[in-house]
This record gives C-alpha cells, structure tokens and sequence, in this order.
C-alpha cells in the first residue's frame, strides 16, 4: 500500500487538535473516514501510530519519530502546491520577452509599470534586438513572445499588429525644412537624404512606400545604426525619415521632428508568437498589457 497525503495529512490533523471529531471537520471528512486514513497510513508503514490502548490520541514511539517528518511532508506538499497554483495564475514565475530596441526604450517602461501592479512577484527578462532578430528568438523558443515591427509573414510565427508607426521627416533644427509650412515626400527628392544600410527593414519598408509613391530619394550617406543617422542629421549633414518612435530617440540633439503630408507611410508593430508553442499563464498577462498599451498608444 502507498503512502498517500490524505492519509499523513490526516494523522498530522489528527495529533494537532487530539481529537477525533475536530480533526475529522477540520478535514472536512466524517470520523469513519478520518480513521480509515489513519489506518491505511499505519497499514503502509508496517506499524502502529496510534496507541489504541487508551482514550484520546495517544502516539506510540514510532508514531513520535514519524510526527515531524509527517508535518515536513504536508508543509512542502502544501508549498509546492501553491505554487503550481501561483503559476497557473500568473502570480509567480519568469517571462522572457524579446524586442527591439526602439520598443525597450519607449514602450517597455509603460508595459512593466502595468504589469508589475497586478503581477509584483513575476519576473521579466528582455532580450533586445533587431526585429529579425527578435523572430528567430521567438522560433527557437528563446523567449515566450516579441514586440517588434513586422513587414512579411513568417513561417510558424503569428503576427498580431497593434500599432502603425508612421515614418517622420528629421532634420536639423536650422534647416529650411523647419519653416517650411508643409512637407511631402516629393519635396524632399531635392534635398541629401540620409539611409540606413540596405539590409535595414526600415530601409526597405521605407523604399517599398517611396516606390508606391513614385518618390526617389538619393543622399551621400549610409549608414547602420539609428544613433549615427541621427548624429549626421543633428550635424546639419542631411535630411532622413525616421519611424515616429524611433525620432524619440533625438534627445537633446539640434534635430527637429515633422509630419509628412499626404500618403503615409507606416511600419507596423505587433506581437509575435510561435505557432508550435502556448504562452504561461504569466506570460499571456504581460501580452495582455503589452497589446492593450500598443493599441491604445498610452506611451
């Protein structure tokens, strides 16, 4: 026969209230009930707990040297239960999340002070990257889901856009583009446009809306990373267009931000998850918060 928690959380009841009708409400059970449990423990151990001889409960010496390790077992039981239940709940637990960098410096903080107000005890790890980047980690099952741009569907990655991000002219703040009263794509054909390097997603989601538009954009200067093309723009050496999250990153640069009229041109941010996997219960509140604070553009 096998021990079984019933049964030693029966004794353990049983010992601390040193009755049987206590013990068997405490329980929720009818004596019979607690009694058969007391049994089916003893009958597992090969041995008495219980010194029948006399009225009241009364531990035989095994019954004194099992007690302690009998309140270890329910104590752990009833621990790690709770926190199979803290999981499933969400209260508990880690969520590794990866996005690009533009998120993790804008968005991120307004999604983890939401979520750290219903979740304080859940741990969140980032992992920063490009936005292809992000994809292979959320394939590899490196990270539970992505915030990312996404242009293309992917094989075996559900893509859930929550946000347009529309394209905005950057130029320093001396240039003549500042007083202009409107701007267009057209109107910056005349002046040194500033690029990404041509494996940039930006870029190329960029030239594919210039080229719906019949716009050509020619300039001196490529460049790989958002912080040099903004120091070049910030140096007066050029105009260049930049997502409207992306031209948060100007800080105290000379550089000035502008809508550009007429058709926008957009890239769109969503949440990225692995079609051959599901989210934890964590995991699934923080996308919850993540989507809601996209759609809504509280950031």
């Amino acid at each position: 026969m096998k021990l079984t928690i019933d049964s030693i959380s029966a004794f353990v009841s049983l010992v601390h209230f040193g009755n049987y009708q206590t013990a068997a409400a405490s329980l929720k059970v009818t004596q019979p009930a607690l009694t058969r449990r007391i049994q089916r423990l003893e009958d597992a151990l090969g041995a008495q707990l219980i010194d029948r001889r006399y009225r009241g409960v009364l531990l035989t010496a095994l019954g004194t040297n099992y007690l302690p390790i009998a309140i270890r077992t329910v104590h752990d039981f009833n621990r790690s239960n709770q926190q199979i239940k803290d999981l499933v709940s969400a209260r508990t637990g880690t969520v590794k999340v990866a996005m690009n960098m533009t998120i993790a410096t804008t968005i991120l903080p307004n999604i983890l002070k939401a979520f750290s107000e219903f979740h304080p005890n859940v741990s969140v790890k980032i992992t920063e990257g490009s936005g292809p980047n992000v994809v292979e980690k959320v394939l590899s099952g490196e990270v539970e889901f992505g915030i990312a741009p996404c242009a293309t569907s992917v094989e075996r990655v559900d893509f859930e856009k929550c946000y347009s991000d529309p394209f905005m002219l950057v130029a320093h703040r001396d240039h003549e583009l500042h007083i202009q009263p409107t701007v267009t794509w057209q109107c910056l054909e005349k002046y040194n446009f500033i690029k990404m390097r041509p494996e940039s997603g930006t870029r190329r989601l960029l030239e594919k809306g210039l080229d719906d538009l019949g716009v050509n954009l020619t300039g001196q200067y490529e460049v790989g990373h958002l912080p040099a093309l903004l120091s070049l723009v910030g140096h007066n050496l050029g105009v260049s267009a930049v997502p409207d999250l992306s031209s948060t990153a100007i800080n105290n640069l000379p550089i000035i931000s502008r809508k550009i009229n007429g058709p926008a041109i957009c890239r769109s941010i969503g949440i990225l998850t692995s079609q051959d996997s599901s989210l934890s219960p964590a995991a699934l509140a923080l996308k919850t918060i993540a989507t809601n604070i996209l759609e809504s553009q509280k950031f």
